[in-house]
């Protein structure tokens, strides 16, 4: 009998105890090639979450919600054409779902907007000349809508502001050598773009407020992880020759905090980044301004960190299996986190429950920062900024229930604690297989 196709863990910790329990849910999602498309993961209501992915024929988005740990609620597809690559995955201030994915021929990028449900709200293409391609989405308080993107020949940066209800409200190309960017959005109303090692401030009307080049000693990098935004300022994801993640705060208004070296790798040695692709994409804030990071540690463990507002890793908890787990995406709600992936033949959704610090034990990054070179932040000329032209249609996608697939469930349980001890999954029982 097959094995199942899906796995699905949460980690619960009472509020008294260190002692884990863990469940383990297994469903067949045969029409996915994991190692090509990227799954995202929405943490949702009452413990549950969903995932999204496109299918291996391009034909329709997957969408599985499942519970905290016993089954598989609902599964559905999307059905739409002429989509390449899904790029994100974000919930909207009203509790709708928001999907970004890249057009064939990197003829621009698409929008869905569904329920929880997956029931579709609307759906637009938005084509730009190409070849545009797409890496980011990002969604505001106020429901506005942040895609960021890049010109595969001129080096040129993208970034399209788009209302709650799909329409564009400005798109603008800034003439920069970046090769990838991303956005996040800003507590002004205007975001906050990174292109390579340039960082541009944007206005809520379009105009760039500031412009700068993070410089370095070493060899710098440029990251592909996307910036978040924190109570006086913005932290962004830089690496150096060694590959490993570098976080640099700067203000609100383009000065430099701090810049420190955290020792996470920023690549793991999977397929998936053979296809230009980082398993680790974005920075999340956890409570407050202590931000969260899930990605791959050099021995292709899963490692969870947990970042202090000073740019320390707090608390780190290593996962494996084997297959090893290829983690793509994470979220965080209610206390929760949430990481969701591949795994050999299969997809996989790990939750992580409780205090984590309290859970994983405290460690603090002992890292010789002299080696590294000092990094810096200097002031550049506005670089010139172009509205870019963009043609809005409306997309024909529609939602198909599809019937939720047989699982196998079981509880493991795992009293170990602290960061020197590595939680070991189990094979699953022959009846499983």
């Amino acid at each position: 009998m097959m094995r199942f196709a899906f796995s699905f863990f949460l980690f619960s910790l009472a509020s008294t105890a260190v002692g884990q329990s863990r469940y383990l849910l297994q469903v067949a999602q045969p029409d996915v090639n994991h190692r090509t498309q990227r799954t995202y993961l929405q943490p949702l209501e009452f413990g549950r979450a969903l995932t999204a992915v496109l299918l291996q024929d391009r034909s329709a988005i997957e969408l599985l919600v499942v519970d905290g740990c016993e089954a598989v609620l609902r599964r559905g597809h999307i059905r739409t054409i002429g989509l390449s690559d899904l790029f994100g995955l974000e919930c909207m201030p009203d509790g709708a779902l928001l999907m970004g994915a890249q057009l064939v021929d990197n003829a621009g990028f698409a929008l869905l907007k569904t329920t929880i449900d997956g029931e579709v709200i609307w759906a637009y293409r938005y084509e730009l000349p190409p070849p545009v391609v797409f890496h980011s989405v990002a969604v505001n308080n106020q429901g506005e809508i942040w895609v960021s993107g890049t010109s595969s020949t001129i080096g040129e940066g993208y970034l399209v502001k788009i209302d709650p209800t799909g329409e564009v409200l400005w798109a603008r190309r800034v003439k920069v050598p970046a090769l990838y960017t991303s956005a996040c959005a800003a507590s002004d109303g205007g975001s906050l773009h990174v292109g390579d090692n340039y960082v541009w401030k944007w206005s809520a009307t379009g105009s760039i407020v500031w412009h700068a080049q993070l410089l370095t000693k070493g060899n710098l990098v440029p990251g592909r992880v996307r910036p978040v935004g924190v109570s006086d300022g913005y932290v962004l994801g830089v690496r150096l020759e060694d590959a490993d993640l570098h976080l640099v705060k700067v203000s609100h208004t383009g000065q430099l905090r701090w810049f420190q070296p955290t020792g996470i790798p920023t690549y793991g040695l999977s397929t998936y980044t053979l296809v230009n692709r980082s398993h680790l994409e974005k920075l999340l804030p956890y409570r407050g301004d202590t931000l969260l990071v899930v990605g791959l540690a050099p021995n292709q463990w899963m490692a969870l960190h947990l970042i202090s507002p000073e740019g320390n890793v707090l608390t780190q908890r290593f996962y494996w299996d084997h297959p090893s787990l290829q983690v793509q995406d994470f979220g965080t709600a209610n206390g929760r986190v949430y990481a969701a992936g591949w795994q050999g033949p299969q997809i996989f959704v790990m939750g992580v429950q409780g205090d984590m610090r309290l859970a994983c034990a405290d460690t603090t990054a002992l890292l010789n920062t002299t080696v590294l070179g000092r990094i810096s932040l200097r002031p550049e000329p506005l670089p010139t900024v172009e509205a870019a032209a963009i043609a809005r249609t409306p997309i024909n996608a529609s939602f198909q229930e599809k019937d939720v697939p047989l699982s196998a469930y079981r509880c493991l349980t795992n009293d170990s604690t602290g960061i020197a001890d590595v939680v070991r999954i189990r094979p699953p029982p022959a009846s499983a297989k």
